[in-house]
């Protein structure tokens, strides 16, 4: 097909993973960096990069990126997400992948939202409330963005009330969202109310029965005196996913025996 010049992409894409199927990973990289803009680019961009992950250093996935926007410029900002997640288990790399993009696309949503995710988990809550806030000077009606940053002023501040009012706008825009509904249940759980915290993380549990949904909604029940019940929720969430860390973070905090 290649020498026929015959739905390149695809044959490029397919030759990549061949030679990945024979742990060849030079080559499967050289295959997949030649995939242009098509239904495979990004599959094939991620491929490369978890080769590279596994058997080269962050300069080695920085040139690769590098590379790959010269070649296919259309595509940057993609690019840009794509090499700041392949960095993101050497520190500080991701960080400056994300700075790099947003230099060149100031104004890009999912840049912004994923370097203010890696300022929230390096504890950098200034600067990822900054990030957030520019989505939503741009899109005030942005309802990931208003969930996101209610969610986290809600784990690591005590502005609760100000949370609540950033989730119920975003559950306004995006009714029965199950993510929401827990941030909210969650949020009034912090303000106190617990009744109507848990109508919410009942429907979000229903809805999408995620461990950290059951981390809340067992908290809100041990702390109504309900502890048979919430031991029940916990364990269900940990069948889920063993040892799970918020459950169990929730479970010692709160003294809950779960054996």
């Amino acid at each position: 097909m290649i020498t026929l010049e015959a739905r390149l992409d695809e044959a490029h894409y397919y030759i990549g993973r061949i030679e990945m199927g024979r742990d060849r990973y030079p080559e499967a990289i050289e295959a997949f960096a030649a995939v242009g803009p098509s239904r495979e680019f990004r599959d094939a961009k991620a491929q490369a990069s978890q080769l590279l992950i596994e058997t080269a250093f962050a300069s080695d996935i920085r040139a690769f990126f590098d590379t790959q926007r010269r070649a296919y410029p259309s595509a940057a900002e993609q690019l840009f997400l794509l090499e700041a997640d392949s960095l993101r288990d050497w520190t500080g790399e991701s960080l400056k992948a994300y700075d790099r993009g947003l230099t060149a696309f100031p104004q890009s949503f999912s840049l912004l939202y994923g370097r203010a995710m890696v300022h929230e988990s390096e504890g950098e809550l200034g600067a990822m409330e900054n990030d957030l806030r520019s989505i939503l000077v741009q899109d005030p009606n942005h309802a990931a963005t208003l969930n996101a940053l209610g969610y986290t002023l809600t784990n690591h501040t005590q502005r609760y009330e100000e949370a609540a009012d950033l989730i119920e706008r975003a559950l306004s825009l995006s009714p029965g969202d199950p993510a929401i509904l827990d941030s909210l249940g969650w949020v009034y759980y912090k303000l106190g109310q617990y009744n109507q915290s848990e109508v919410l993380l009942r429907q979000a549990h229903n809805a999408f029965p995620d461990p950290e949904v059951a981390a809340h909604l067992g908290e809100v029940l041990w702390m109504q005196g309900r502890q048979v019940e919430a031991r029940d929720i916990w364990r269900d969430g940990l069948t889920r996913v063993p040892d799970h860390p918020i459950i169990l973070e929730a479970a010692e905090r709160l003294g809950a025996d779960l054996l």
